[in-house]
């Protein structure tokens, strides 16, 4: 696949309840399954009935699997923060990497506490690499 066919959607969303461990590992289960099959990668962050996730492939699939999302009744509030074509996948050795953030770990990675204080411009403007980067600063945290 040429780099010209890589889409990336990065988004927010709350959950309608507070997740168990056994919700999160069935929706992890769930979406590595469905992401091999479409060639998806990304990363998927919870914390205190919030997720955000990142989806990078192809974009047709990107936005198949984002449409599926926002009807899913687990989420509610699905915010999109980017979705435009990049030149990189920076998840590709996972077809979804998953953490449930700590505070430790959302205090280590640099930019993430706006995440916290609800306080992330919702629009990014010209610089949704700078989300990227950020949200990549959790690979430390992934296995």
């Amino acid at each position: 696949m040429g780099s010209e066919d890589l889409h990336t959607i990065v988004y927010t969303s709350e959950s309608r309840e507070p997740a168990t461990q056994d919700q999160l590992l069935a929706l992890l289960r769930r979406a590595r399954r469905n992401n091999r099959r479409l060639d998806i990668t990304g990363l998927l962050l919870y914390r205190n009935q919030r997720f955000i996730q990142i989806l990078e492939g192809p974009r047709e699939a990107v936005q198949t699997i984002y449409s599926i999302i926002g009807v899913d009744p687990m989420h509610r509030s699905v915010t999109t923060l980017v979705d435009m074509p990049v030149s990189h996948r920076k998840f590709m050795e996972w077809s979804m990497a998953f953490t449930k953030i700590t505070d430790e770990m959302a205090e280590s990675v640099p930019g993430f506490s706006y995440f916290l204080k609800d306080q992330y411009p919702h629009d990014l403007g010209e610089d949704p690499g700078t989300l990227l980067e950020t949200l990549a600063g959790f690979r430390g945290f992934l296995n």
